[in-house]
C-alpha cells in the first residue's frame, strides 16, 4: 500500500484495467488528484514485490467516505498479479483500515462488462451481502457491516505501508 500515490500510473490503471475491475470507471490524473486533495475520498495504490522482483504499482482502490460509511468507487488489480490472493489480502486490509477510522459499513457495486466476469462473485466471497439491483438492472450492489467481517486470508502475503 503506497502512502504517496503515483498519479500517472493510477490513472493509467483505470484506463487499461478491465478484468479485475468492478466498475471500469476511467479517471484522468487531474480527477485522481482532486480526489486525493478531498477529505471525502480515500485512495490506496498497491505495489507488489516478490522473490522474482518488483511489479510496480498494480492495484488501486478509491473509496468515497460519507459519515460512518465507505463506498467502493474503484477496486482494480492488474492482470499481471492475479491468482496470488492479493485481492483477498487487500480487501482484508481495507476492512481493518476502515474499522480503525470508525467506519461502520462498506458498500460496493459490480457493473458487468465484457471482460470483468471473474469478479462477479468476489464481494460475496468476501462476506458482503447482496443488497439489490440498482435502478440499472445490470448493476449489483453489496453491503458489509464492518464488525461482521470475519474472512481470514491464510496466505503468506505481508502488507507494508
Amino acid at each position: 500500500i503506497n502512502e504517496k500515490i503515483p498519479l500517472e500510473r493510477c490513472a493509467q490503471l483505470t484506463q487499461k484495467t478491465n478484468q479485475f475491475n468492478f466498475t471500469t470507471k476511467r479517471y484522468t490524473v487531474l480527477q485522481i488528484k482532486k480526489m486525493i486533495d478531498s477529505i471525502d475520498w480515500q485512495i490506496f495504490s498497491v505495489e507488489l514485490s516478490d522473490k522474482f522482483g518488483n511489479y510496480g504499482t498494480t492495484g488501486l482502490v478509491i473509496l468515497k467516505l460519507k459519515n460512518k460509511k465507505a463506498i467502493i468507487n474503484t477496486f482494480l488489480l492488474s492482470c499481471r498479479i492475479l491468482g496470488r490472493k492479493v485481492e483477498e489480502m487487500l480487501f482484508q486490509f481495507l476492512i481493518e483500515e476502515l474499522k480503525s477510522r470508525g467506519i461502520e459499513s462498506l458498500y460496493g457495486e459490480y457493473i458487468p462488462s465484457k471482460k470483468n466476469s471473474q469478479v462477479s462473485d468476489f464481494y460475496e466471497k468476501m462476506g458482503m451481502k447482496y443488497v439489490k439491483e440498482s435502478s440499472n438492472p445490470t448493476k449489483k450492489k453489496y453491503q458489509l457491516l464492518i464488525d461482521s467481517f470475519n474472512f481470514k486470508n491464510n496466505t503468506n502475503i505481508k502488507i507494508k505501508r
